[in-house]
């Protein structure tokens, strides 16, 4: 079609076939045009095609390549690339997990217990539901906390990233460590607009990210909601929920049978078919709402043997004796899984060990996250509403 003006139609029509998963050589075969013609369109702000989508309100359609193609498939890669963040194994071999359950034809129920100061909220409410809105953009994803406040926090950081202009640069401590580098690019840059023209579909609570296949934005549900448990009734349904961190000293002392009501009858009941539910956290208490949750099982469709459970457990320790060699003073080691330490840089051994000789229950808890007390009583309750225990020591509450 050298020299003959491509009309809008076939442009449009180019993107829809793009939208469904078409590849590049194969819709432009479709509409009539080459290859060289489109992706020279795409280099161009200025092409014709570009202004088609600017004019329907709709960023240029861009076709990711080299490093920015293999970060959809590699999270690590994605991480180091957009977020600046440092290699953390756990959190890829996580991300690759969940992505593999989020494309099951069943809806699917997951608890993650992994150590306090892992990173596991920054990884479950921004790192990973970015990657996954990034991968498709037509993902509905459900933020959830335990007050709507914590919740539009995390809304509002996702959307930071999808706005920003600049790379991020990394945390200075762990450049000079050796474990991270500034960020080389922005997700705008290789993969488009993500903000739509129209401002009243970004809002804090929550917002609707631009399509690159020609579906009208105004038509489309929120990206990203946000919730927390005081937000009253939950409304619509989703691809992906996720709970981060509900067990706290404040709802271990609440009404626990409110809770799991309000769990089975609002939080679980928002997951779209072939969606996933995540309930993440740390072990606090045997009767918990994690606990409760692994202990729930599912409908046995062959009736022989044991009932499956219905959620599934991914668990992370900070520690893995299995794998331990002895720990000599200034060792630098890697993290899990070619070390017995999950992260030796935000938990390193010597922390950890000075946690074991002092609390060993709490380090068994809420680092290990083992069953460990023989009155069936995971973390006692002294800890939780601190005080004096029998002899007379003043124990602070669990934080």
């Amino acid at each position: 079609m050298a020299g003959i003006r491509v009309s809008d139609d076939v442009w449009l029509e180019f993107v829809r076939l793009r939208g469904l998963g078409w590849s590049v050589e194969r819709a432009a075969r479709k509409v009539g045009v080459s290859e060289q013609t489109v992706f020279r369109q795409l280099k161009d702000p200025k092409s014709r095609l570009s202004r088609v989508l600017a004019g329907r309100g709709e960023g240029p359609v861009v076709v990711p390549s080299g490093d920015a193609q293999r970060s959809l498939v590699d999270f690590g890669l994605f991480r180091s690339r957009y977020l600046a963040r440092a290699l953390v194994p756990w959190q890829v071999e996580a991300a690759e997990r969940i992505s593999g359950l989020l494309v099951s034809e069943r809806k699917e129920f997951v608890v993650v217990n992994a150590p306090p100061g892992s990173g596991k909220s920054t990884f479950f409410t921004h790192d990973l539901p970015v990657w996954l809105a990034v991968r498709d953009r037509k993902i509905r994803i459900l933020l959830g906390s335990r007050t709507e406040r914590q919740a539009r926090m995390y809304t509002g950081r996702c959307r930071r990233t999808f706005e920003r202009e600049q790379p991020v640069r990394a945390d200075p401590k762990l450049v000079d460590l050796g474990i991270a580098q500034d960020a080389v690019a922005t997700l705008k840059d290789d993969f488009g607009v993500f903000k739509p023209t129209n401002n009243d579909l970004w809002r804090a609570e929550e917002f609707v990210l631009q399509q690159n296949d020609g579906t009208a934005v105004e038509d489309k549900e929120s990206t990203f909601s946000s919730y927390g448990m005081d937000s009253g009734f939950l409304g619509g349904r989703y691809d992906l929920v996720i709970w981060d961190d509900l067990v706290d000293k404040k709802t271990l002392r609440g009404d626990q049978d409110s809770l799991i009501q309000w769990w089975e009858q609002e939080a679980e009941s928002r997951v779209e078919p072939g969606g996933l539910l995540i309930l993440q956290g740390q072990r606090l208490a045997a009767d918990d709402l994690y606990r409760y949750a692994l202990d729930v099982v599912d409908a046995d469709e062959d009736e022989t043997g044991d009932p499956p459970k219905k959620y599934t457990h991914i668990c992370y320790k900070a520690h893995y004796d299995d794998l331990c060699k002895g720990h000599k003073k200034g060792e630098k080691l890697k993290a899990w899984p070619k070390s017995c330490l999950l992260d030796p840089h935000r938990l390193p051994w010597r922390e950890l060990q000075r946690l074991r000789a002092n609390r060993e229950d709490r380090y068994l808890v809420m680092y290990q996250q083992e069953d460990v007390d023989p009155a069936n009583q995971l973390v006692p309750r002294l800890w939780i509403d601190g005080g004096k225990n029998a002899a007379g020591e003043l124990v602070p509450w669990v934080s």
